[in-house]
């Protein structure tokens, strides 16, 4: 399933929800999961981080419906797909830059 999303400027969504939680919300000028923020169920605003002066990934974000499931993974060369592995993330609640770039991050 492909999950419900929106483009829109941090400073739009710093105070309301811009939907249901759980969404994520995602930098669009990044990548890495770099500046990533996962709003929970229950949680009754935004994260203050979104609007505050400490976010230093553009003013344009992502917001996603969050969609709890596994992370798979499929590496391709060339045209040839080599088949799908799971992900998981170890001390991490999903798979951020820690979990994808630091030793033991996950397995």
């Amino acid at each position: 399933r492909v999950a419900e999303s929106k483009v829109a400027n941090r400073f739009s969504i710093q105070n309301k929800h811009p939907m249901k939680p759980p969404y994520v919300v995602k930098p669009v000028s990044e990548g890495s999961s770099f500046g990533v923020v996962i709003v929970s169920e229950g949680q009754s605003h935004p994260p203050q981080v979104i609007g505050s002066s400490e976010w230093k990934y553009g003013d344009t974000v992502m917001v996603e419906r969050y969609i709890h499931g596994r992370e798979l993974t499929c590496a391709v060369m060339g045209d040839v797909a080599l088949g799908v592995c799971e992900i998981i993330p170890t001390g991490h609640s999903f798979y951020d830059y820690d979990s994808k770039y630091v030793a033991g991050g996950s397995k």
